[in-house]
């Protein structure tokens, strides 16, 4: 276990390896690696967020296996490739590259598959996504964290961060990543699967949103982004159409499935792409 990452979310102060499977500070506080692989840094008295589920990562999985998404994932690999490259000149020995909000690891492997200079950590609040994870990315390290809290990340520890449809604690994100590091943000534009939001509890996406996130990481010395505009139309079948609502955060609101129906229907992929450099503290 690579322990460079990790910090105590009890008492913030670095985290040694003191066994096979256990990790502790000198404050006494210990924390056991499941024997999933994953270590749970989660801060005292964290509320009860419910993270995807063990259904929302299967059907999560399933739709980005259909290919639905391929468009995306080749322009979350191009940027990534663009933020490792930058990185290597100043980084000795392997990029470190953290999913914030990962699920079941499948961008963070898109990403960085055939490379070998590039240690990865998933970083998800379900123990059944990071769980999921072993299978796409079986040599990255796995931590269950509440993004919205204090990292149990240590400072300055990731030279490339991807966060795909996932909460954006700016804060601490630009404490977490080197000066000079690169943040890769995907979020969705409001006709992002506008063909299924007429289903009870599928929820809506604002007009603005790449403007909003661009103000919010400006505030915390990220520099002016670079974006790419993702925009496809692609053919799914009513299984998988199901699967694109069930995936992601309205799967907990959805009273009933968007398509019963097995007939092919055409649905936008509409989301942006945005590579900050981390230029100041």
């Amino acid at each position: 276990m690579n322990v460079a990452w990790f910090r105590c979310p009890n008492c913030l102060q670095p985290l040694q390896q003191l066994g096979d499977s256990i990790l502790g500070c000198a404050a006494g506080h210990r924390f056991d690696r499941s024997k999933y692989g994953y270590i749970t840094l989660l801060p005292p008295r964290a509320p009860q967020v419910i993270g995807d589920t063990s259904d929302m990562v299967h059907a999560r999985l399933a739709a980005l296996r259909s290919g639905a998404f391929d468009s995306l994932v080749a322009v979350i690999r191009t940027a990534t490739d663009r933020s490792v490259a930058r990185s290597a000149p100043q980084v000795p020995g392997e990029i470190r590259l953290v999913d914030l909000g990962s699920g079941p690891g499948f961008y963070a492997a898109a990403a960085t598959a055939g490379r070998s200079n590039v240690a990865v950590l998933v970083a998800d609040r379900s123990p059944a996504a990071l769980r999921a994870s072993r299978a796409m990315l079986p040599h990255a390290e796995r931590v269950v964290l509440d993004l919205w809290r204090p990292l149990p990340l240590n400072t300055a520890c990731a030279d490339v961060a991807l966060n795909i449809f996932a909460p954006r604690n700016a804060e601490e994100y630009a404490r977490i990543i080197r000066p000079g590091g690169t943040l890769i943000v995907a979020v969705p534009r409001a006709n992002h699967l506008v063909e299924l939001r007429d289903a009870p509890g599928m929820l809506s996406v604002p007009a603005g949103k790449r403007q909003q996130v661009a103000a919010q990481f400006a505030q915390v010395g990220f520099g002016v982004p670079t974006v790419t505009a993702v925009h496809d139309s692609v053919w799914v079948d009513g299984e998988i159409a199901r699967h694109l609502a069930e995936m992601g955060p309205s799967a907990h609101h959805l009273s009933d499935s968007p398509d019963k129906s097995d007939q092919q229907r055409q649905l936008t992929v509409a989301v942006d792409v945005m590579e900050f450099v981390r230029v100041s503290r």
